[in-house]
């Protein structure tokens, strides 16, 4: 509103700054009412705050504790040092969460300059593992948690299986400023990267037994940290063998959505890595062939690559002894034929597969045989196709 010295109720209430302020301090002290001779409080602090939406919540949020007038008080006493010009909006909303920090307890302000390291929602069980320590028990998370939702700075979200939490953009570069000290910046991203690993073995173990659409919904908020996990995690002053693992459990994840050409480039960062230990780790790096395969051939089709890889993950599979592994090679390399028109290649794999015998992989064998009818079918043996088509069908 304008500064005006006097301005009736019914247009001050018009302007969207003072609708914000009343619908946030409702919302956390639900006895909070205007009365008319609050007015220019109101206004005077809306103005104060340049009507910037979150310097706005996080004013309203401490509406319970302190009053208008208390707001208003040590509004004037933060934010009277500015100045008008370009920066002036920018230096108001950080004197705004400054003077919102200052409020917060001592286990509040651990907890939100911890939260800073995910760059996604999420949960509470993951706030949890990240945040807390000897210093910051699972209690005091919970309890830290829910002040820093009722003084707007964590937003929440309701989705239909649980509740997710995330630090806007700005409110999180904020914190990640107050994660200074290097020991505990170290570690809050090494407990963030084992939550990571911890809910991508998941996702995985769930992957093929939950319907698409749900997976995603559960998981997909993962992808930021997950991402982020693993810039750090793979370069030089990273935890590599954690990283390693994580680059092969989350492919599903990278599958789901979509992004074959960037997880291919971690995988090959991975690979990398994995060679230069010198540790004998074949399962993992069956794991890592098979992501490779499966990323190169969506991403560039059937080149040669594509071809190396399913035939390393089936030579280091039959290593392994793992009959599911190999048979995830040859279905993959089968599939890298046919796109190249080698349909004789594809037909003999398919054989292959069979003598595999893997009854106990059944979406994995259907998907082998919808494979082996479209080698017939490009092959020219239509009535072998057909049937084998209905089978699948069936």
């Amino acid at each position: 509103p304008p500064a005006l010295p006097r301005l009736e109720r019914s247009h001050a209430l018009r302007f969207a700054a003072l609708q914000l302020f009343i619908e946030r301090a409702t919302a956390s002290h639900e006895h909070f009412e205007l009365r008319t001779e609050q007015l220019p409080l109101l206004i005077d602090i809306c103005r104060r705050l340049d009507g910037i939406p979150l310097a706005i919540e996080l004013a309203a949020a401490h509406i319970g504790p302190l009053g208008l007038a208390g707001v208003l008080l040590q509004l004037q006493s933060n934010l009277d040092v500015l100045t008008d010009g370009p920066l002036a909006r920018h230096q108001t909303l950080r004197a705004a969460l400054d003077w919102s920090h200052a409020l917060l307890s001592p286990h509040e302000q651990i907890c939100l300059r911890r939260l800073s390291v995910f760059r996604g929602a999420f949960t509470l069980h993951c706030a949890t593992a990240v945040t807390g320590d000897n210093a910051l028990e699972p209690g005091a998370v919970c309890n830290a948690i829910s002040q820093l939702v009722a003084k707007s700075l964590l937003t929440v979200q309701v989705g239909d299986h649980e509740v997710l939490y995330r630090l806007l953009e700005t409110t999180r570069s904020y914190a990640q400023e107050k994660l200074d000290q290097p020991a505990e910046h170290h570690a809050t991203r090494q407990r963030l990267a084992e939550c990571c690993l911890k809910l991508m073995q998941q996702a995985q173990s769930t992957w093929e037994q939950t319907p698409t659409g749900l997976w995603i919904e559960r998981y997909a908020h993962c992808l930021e940290d997950v991402r982020a996990t693993l810039d750090w995690g793979l370069s030089a002053q990273g935890p590599h063998t954690l990283a390693i693992t994580l680059t092969a459990v989350s492919t599903p994840l990278w599958q789901e959505l979509s992004l074959p050409r960037e997880h291919g480039a971690y995988v090959r960062k991975a690979l990398r890595l994995l060679e230069a230990t010198k540790q004998s780790s074949p399962l993992l790096a069956m794991a890592l062939k098979l992501a490779l395969g499966n990323a190169s051939y969506h991403a560039r089709g059937g080149t040669q690559a594509t071809h190396d890889a399913f035939a390393s993950a089936r030579t280091l599979a039959q290593t392994c002894n793992d009959r599911v592994a190999e048979l995830r090679a040859v279905s993959g390399h089968m599939a890298a034929n046919l796109i190249c028109g080698n349909y004789q290649e594809a037909l003999e794999q398919s054989r292959q597969c069979d003598q595999l015998g893997l009854h106990s992989a059944p979406d994995l064998s259907l998907s082998t045989d919808r494979l082996r009818g479209l080698a017939l079918h490009f092959a020219g043996e239509q009535v072998l196709a057909r049937s084998n088509a209905e089978q699948v069908l069936q």
